[in-house]
């Protein structure tokens, strides 16, 4: 498990599983739990972690309703838990769906709890709307998309948004700047408006853009600021799935949210593009330009459990991926699911 502090008043802590985050949040002489880590060992040591930084846990709060972020629950058992009505809801019309799929997890990765999950008491919040925390308010705001329920909670004076991700509008990946953190609010809000439902994710970037040209995955559409690597092989893995891709150079650091001290001036980087035969430095580039190859294979592993591919998955003497493979010259598209055994000839198997 990983804390960071991204601002004096938000912990942000990361589990080692999915790399499922959560965070606490402090107004004045109380705070709140949003989420939870995964483990025993992660959630018997959280209190004693935001004792220290002298976070006083007063009540939970869950961004939706799916199981992993139910968790608080065994770190606080007294703290009282709030969620978005939709996810009160969900998990009324489901009693015992988190328990359940607790207890699938912890079979499959040999999990021993000391207690079972509880969930009594579940206060709904109306969303959209507020939550006060000590001297201190949050906004709560519809986040449906990776779920059919759930909410994102705005922490207006550290600028971070949580919720399906974790954005720090000045200190953690994605950075924005304010100013792009508005145009962002924005952006939100006018999808919204329009009827689209959306899904924020901090890293996963290229599994997200192909997932996009892939019917069924509930994603019709990707867009954000990425490193230009991973821009070339999603369009490979785009082109293989009959996809679209447009893209284009971005280097003011403005734009990019960044600090200047980490971006090269302006006259350098265009110096450095003629160089590599590129004139225009504002042209809009689609999928062919930035994947022209005849013969392309692409091939990934996933890591998190997105919409196209499992995560890694651990058992006691080994590891189970699943793989993506294909090309765009064959049309063929593979699945590859793998048992890596690492322990002797006495281990174990599990499928």
């Amino acid at each position: 498990m990983r804390a960071i502090a991204v601002h004096p008043d938000v912990v942000v802590v990361t589990s080692r599983v999915w790399q499922t985050s959560c965070a606490a949040v402090r107004g004045g002489a109380e705070a709140f739990v949003i989420d939870s880590p995964v483990y025993p060992d992660e959630l018997e040591i959280l209190p004693a972690v935001l004792a220290q930084a002298d976070f006083p846990v007063a009540g939970l709060l869950v961004t939706h309703g799916d199981w992993d972020h139910l968790l608080g629950r065994l770190a606080f058992p007294d703290a009282p838990l709030g969620c978005a009505e939709t996810t009160a809801a969900r998990l009324a019309a489901e009693p015992g769906a988190a328990q359940r799929a607790l207890r699938a997890f912890d079979h499959e990765h040999y999990v021993e709890r000391p207690a079972p999950l509880s969930l009594p008491g579940v206060q709904a919040l109306p969303v959209p709307g507020h939550c006060e925390v000590g001297d201190r308010e949050l906004e709560l705001h519809p986040a449906d998309g990776h779920t059919a329920d759930g909410m994102s909670i705005w922490i207006p004076w550290a600028e971070v948004l949580a919720g399906a991700a974790w954005f720090h509008v000045t200190g953690i990946t994605p950075a924005l700047g304010p100013a792009v953190a508005e145009v962002t609010r924005e952006a939100l809000g006018a999808a919204r408006a329009a009827g689209a439902r959306i899904r924020l994710i901090s890293d996963g970037d290229l599994s997200a853009g192909i997932s996009a040209a892939v019917a069924g995955t509930n994603i019709h559409a990707c867009i954000g600021i990425g490193g230009a690597p991973e821009g070339v092989l999603t369009a490979a893995a785009i082109k293989c799935l009959n996809g679209e891709i447009q893209a284009r150079l971005v280097f003011d650091p403005d734009k990019l949210g960044v600090d200047k001290s980490k971006v090269p001036p302006a006259e350098k980087v265009i110096e450095r593009l003629k160089s590599m035969g590129i004139t225009d430095p504002d042209k809009v580039y689609d999928t062919d330009d930035l994947a022209p190859g005849k013969k392309i294979i692409f091939a990934a592993t996933g890591v998190t459990d997105g919409a196209l591919m499992r995560g890694v998955r651990f058992f006691g003497s080994g590891k189970r991926t699943h793989s993506l493979v294909m090309t765009n010259e064959s049309k063929h598209i593979r699945f590859v699911d793998t048992v890596h055994i690492e322990g002797g000839p006495d281990t174990v198997i599990r499928f």
